[in-house]
């Protein structure tokens, strides 16, 4: 199993309730919702999947904000007086 498997599998199996995911006084678009759930992300490409830290305690889980937010990676030298 590689990466590409482990990202698909989230994506299609995060999903939470609508009654649950139409909260934060934002309007639920209902092409999201399939027998009444609700997916986590809109595409594979949503997930991020970053490997740190070592097991137990050290291990972390760093989420999104729904569709207001997507990841952005730069390489260093494109990053300046940060």
């Amino acid at each position: 199993m590689g990466k590409k498997d482990v990202k698909k599998y989230i994506h299609q199996y995060a999903v939470v309730p609508v009654n649950l995911a139409d909260r934060g006084g934002r309007k639920l678009d209902e092409i999201w919702c399939k027998e009444n759930m609700v997916p986590i992300t809109r595409k594979i490409d949503d997930v991020v999947i970053v490997v740190a830290g070592g097991p137990g305690r050290h291990s972390m889980l760093a989420h999104g904000f729904g569709t207001s937010c997507e990841s952005v990676t730069l390489p260093l030298d494109e990053i300046q007086d940060i």
